[in-house]
């Protein structure tokens, strides 16, 4: 084969196969789909660019590359492993990607610190595992936070949507978080979900069912919970100065300020 051929299906639609040594790529404006191993353990191609059309990246279609750069189409839908090891990946250009990323999606994308979450359902098991994520802010479209989702990241601070459903276990596990603020009060948040971040120093609770809903959990954290009682948290004062904190809250994280000074003042 070619060394720069790229093999398209015979209407253009499904991209086969890229043997190339080209820096980078542009794939053709009729393709919808990036299949499996397309791209495997490739390294010479640095930049992809994707037209709209694309809807799918397959399994493993980018799996152990050496890219680092991809721009992906709005609600494209990306499956199992389509990323892990692209050690090199640090940019991910999307203004709005599908609502579920698969498992091991992004798994070990060790240079990619910033994605945008916007529009995001579910986030599958491992699916950013061992990548190093900094600055996460989540849609308020996030309903699941699977297994080890998010966990061996830098991850210092998060909010979790009002919307949130379910934080499986493992799903922050060992990412340096300092700090945590539930905006509302998930049905299920398994006990070890934030297991191994050894300077957690704050959560905040917004709603006050979180309390009597997660007894153990904040058991667990009572030191650190604030405020760690429902009779505080429903005290008019109190209240009124959780909600004017939670705006302070959201300014200190858009400019990575640190949550543990607002909470103490």
């Amino acid at each position: 084969m070619p060394e720069n051929h790229i093999q398209y299906s015979k209407d253009y639609t499904r991209l086969i196969k890229a043997n190339t040594n080209e820096k980078i790529v542009m794939v053709d404006p009729r393709c919808k789909m990036i299949e499996s191993f397309a791209f495997l353990e490739n390294s010479e191609v640095k930049t992809v660019v994707l037209p709209p059309s694309v809807e799918v990246i397959a399994n493993e279609a980018f799996r152990r590359s050496n890219i680092e750069k991809i721009n992906i189409p709005n609600n494209c839908l990306i499956l199992e492993k389509a990323f892990i090891n692209c050690h090199y990946l640090k940019e991910v250009e999307t203004e709005q990607i599908c609502d579920n990323i698969r498992a091991d999606a992004f798994n070990s994308c060790i240079s990619l610190k910033h994605f945008n979450f916007k529009g995001v359902e579910e986030l599958g098991v491992e699916a950013f595992f061992n990548c190093r994520l900094e600055n996460v802010k989540f849609d308020s479209t996030l309903k699941y936070i699977r297994y080890g989702a998010l966990a061996n990241n830098n991850i210092l601070s998060v909010v979790i949507p009002n919307s949130v459903i379910k934080i499986e276990s493992r799903a922050f596990d060992n990412c340096s978080l300092k700090n945590i603020v539930f905006e509302g009060c998930p049905k299920e948040i398994d006990i070890d979900a934030f297991s191994h971040n050894e300077h957690l120093e704050s959560i905040l609770i917004m709603n006050p069912m979180f309390l009597s809903v997660h007894k153990e959990f904040c058991e667990k954290y009572k030191d650190i919970i604030f405020p760690n009682t429902i009779d505080n948290l429903l005290t008019t004062k109190t209240f009124r100065q959780v909600n004017e904190m939670n705006v302070k809250l959201k300014k200190a994280i858009d400019n990575t300020e640190d949550i543990a000074d607002i909470i103490k003042k």
